[in-house]
């Protein structure tokens, strides 16, 4: 469960919650992520479903993993 450890939660009503989602129609209530959240700073998200496949979760990771760097 190391992979969901320190995960947060911000609401739309929260200052650090990304500006242009605010902008989208019925866009996300809230966001669950991991580490720091600048909303001054250009960030990237990977979505997908909650029942991935294996491949899908090691392709994600790779992604993460390079993206980060």
């Amino acid at each position: 469960m190391e992979m969901f450890s320190k995960i947060r939660q911000v609401h739309s009503s929260d200052i650090a919650f990304p500006t242009l989602l605010k902008e989208i129609p019925d866009g996300p209530k809230s966001l669950y992520y991991r580490g720091i959240v600048n909303p001054h700073d250009t960030c990237i998200a990977i979505v997908g479903t909650r029942h991935p496949s294996i491949r899908g979760v090691e392709t994600a990771h790779k992604f993460a993993y390079e993206l980060a760097l």
